[in-house]
């Protein structure tokens, strides 16, 4: 008999996000039902987000087929610290071979204006049997606040595992301003602060300006505003 299993993808929002590192989630070729499970979770303390939509925007490799393509977020309306949750099926390709590769891309938005992408990738496995809950590896770099600031801002960013990471300021011509930090870092959320000074302790003057977050397994950047 074909088992089905049941996948969980974890989001953290704080911000507009965009998702960074993958794990694979085994699934059994020819089975049909599998379910994926979006959580959302809020962990802004402060912000509000209204009306959640999630949408299937493809799949490719072994999965065939994903339904239905847009659902709403339960509930809709996700205060700070709250979470919610939405769910779709998936079936599998009964000639997958196992080790072959699947994807399913989600678009999560709000109708605050904020959106993050989750890219769920998926193995085939010879094995039958069934799975426990899987939480796949999202690496997220949330928007600076405040933005535009003056005279300092809070960068955070979150790791889904213990590696080294560095955070660094650079300027439009991408050139390096400031190195936030550069080491091993913890499993779990940063916070870093930003007093708007060069690495010799200068102020910078006003404009644009662009921080990254890289790591073994990630790249991702952002834009913050200083208006002295």
């Amino acid at each position: 008999m074909l088992k089905k299993v049941k996948i969980h993808i974890v989001l953290i929002l704080l911000l507009t996000c965009a998702l960074g590192a993958r794990a694979q989630e085994p699934v059994y070729p020819g089975s049909t039902g599998n379910i994926l499970d979006l959580l959302i979770n809020n962990s802004s303390d402060l912000l509000y987000f209204k009306g959640g939509n999630a949408e299937v925007l493809g799949w490719s490799g072994i999965i065939i087929d994903v339904s239905p393509i847009m659902q709403p977020v339960t509930p809709p309306d996700l205060p700070p610290l709250t979470s919610g949750n939405v769910t779709f099926t998936f079936d599998v390709n009964v000639h997958s071979e196992p080790g072959e590769l699947g994807y399913i891309d989600i678009l999560f938005t709000t109708m605050t204006g904020d959106s993050a992408i989750v890219e769920a990738e998926l193995v085939a496995d010879a094995q039958t049997g069934t799975t426990g809950r899987i939480t796949p590896r999202l690496a997220l770099l949330y928007q600076n606040y405040p933005n535009p600031f003056n005279p300092s801002t809070s960068i955070e960013f979150y790791l889904p595992k213990r590696e080294r990471a560095s955070l660094k300021i650079y300027d439009v011509s991408g050139r390096l301003v400031r190195t936030i930090i550069d080491e091993s870092l913890d499993q779990g959320e940063h916070r870093y602060k930003w007093d708007g000074a060069n690495n010799e302790g200068r102020r910078v003057s006003s404009g644009v300006y662009f921080y990254m977050l890289r790591s073994e397994s990630i790249e991702l950047s952002r834009k913050a505003v200083l208006l002295r």
